[in-house]
């Protein structure tokens, strides 16, 4: 899946969340959808924008609960601390996604410089080094290199 199409996944989440709950009878829940979308936002957004996906995704489960309105309290409140709780695992996820690529660009800073260090730098490319430009032509070719082929060379050409 292409980066900028994985991008929308957390909102299309959402939306098929809403979708789901409202098409189908109240006793099946959007929840996992919901649960799901801060989740896939954690190592594809920023800090910033996987909270706002993991606060749509309460504020979401909450106005969905309300639309029903609450037959069962305590099965309206596991679903709001569900999603809740895997949002807050979310924006965990992010901060260690993040850190590590920092890490990764540090590691990979100091690998370069070490490298610098230790090797020689490459020799400077001399003009003299330089090999001349692909201009050659071939020129005529004799009679004998030719190979004659009766089927795909006319008959004058190879008599």
């Amino acid at each position: 899946m292409g980066r900028p199409l994985a991008r929308w996944l957390p909102a299309v989440l959402i939306g098929g969340g809403v979708l789901f709950d409202l098409v189908t009878p109240p006793q099946y829940t959007a929840a996992p959808f919901l649960s799901a979308a801060p989740l896939v936002a954690a190592p594809l957004y920023s800090l910033r924008a996987t909270a706002g996906t993991a606060l749509a995704a309460v504020v979401t489960e909450v106005l969905l609960a309300t639309y029903h309105g609450v037959e069962d309290y305590y099965q309206s409140a596991t679903e709001a601390i569900t999603v809740v709780v895997v949002a807050l695992m979310a924006l965990g996820i992010n901060r260690v996604v993040r850190r590590s690529d920092a890490r990764l660009a540090s590691v990979r800073d100091v690998s370069e410089a070490a490298q610098r260090a230790v090797l020689p730098a490459p020799p400077t490319p001399s003009p003299a080094w330089r090999s001349p430009p692909a201009t050659w032509a071939p020129g005529p070719v004799p009679a004998s290199a030719v190979t004659c082929t009766p089927s795909r060379t006319p008959r004058t050409a190879c008599g």
